[in-house]
């Protein structure tokens, strides 16, 4: 892939992972920092491969929450992409 396409490719990230991130803005909150008790974690900040695993892992029922089950079970977080979007979208 060349630049240009590394960089289209990663500015629709960001606006794909924009309109995937909306429903969490509820619990994450809206610069996804999750909350101050700690109780929801930090999205910010986390590696982006590590949060696509997690999503994966929430969506495979490896991973146990049940609120995350129902958001990866989602067809509109449904697949590899829209994590890898998703992720892209809480690290800028």
């Amino acid at each position: 892939m060349s630049a240009v396409g590394v960089v289209a490719q990663a500015a629709s990230d960001l606006v794909d992972g924009h309109l995937l991130y909306r429903p969490c803005v509820v619990c994450h909150a809206p610069q996804a920092w999750g909350s101050p008790d700690g109780e929801i974690p930090s999205l910010a900040g986390q590696q982006k491969r590590y949060l696509e695993k997690q999503l994966g892992l929430f969506r495979s029922g490896a991973r146990g929450d049940t609120a995350m089950e129902v958001v990866t079970a989602h067809p509109k977080t449904a697949d590899h992409a829209d994590f890898a979007a998703l992720a892209a979208y809480c690290l800028r």
